[in-house]
């Protein structure tokens, strides 16, 4: 059994630092970068067009805002509190989202 205090899952706890801050990274990237997406799209014109290409680009970019949201944000709240942190409620609400977008 491990009893050192600087643990945590057997994981030293600079590493776990790492860990977390290179998770929120690439959630908070994502997200931008799917928002920059969206933002885009409109503003050039491109979806007047209606091009098959360009509306699958944007729906990819919606869905993939959605999961970060949906998947990676309760994902850094278990992380910090180490369990659930937001209630029995909303887990069954992320839980339908989860199943509708990943199904």
């Amino acid at each position: 059994l491990n009893t050192d205090p600087h643990t945590i899952f057997m994981v030293p706890l600079l590493l776990w630092y790492v860990l977390i801050t290179l998770y929120a990274l690439i959630v908070l990237l994502g997200f931008l970068g799917n928002l920059m997406v969206l933002h885009a799209f409109p503003k050039r014109g491109v979806l007047e067009h209606k091009k098959v290409q360009y509306v699958l680009t944007v729906s990819l970019a919606a869905t993939d805002i959605l999961v970060l949201l949906v998947h990676g944000v309760p994902t850094m709240g278990v992380f910090f509190a180490d369990k659930w942190p937001f209630g029995g409620e909303l887990c069954h609400v992320i839980a339908l989202i989860k199943h509708t977008v990943f199904s």
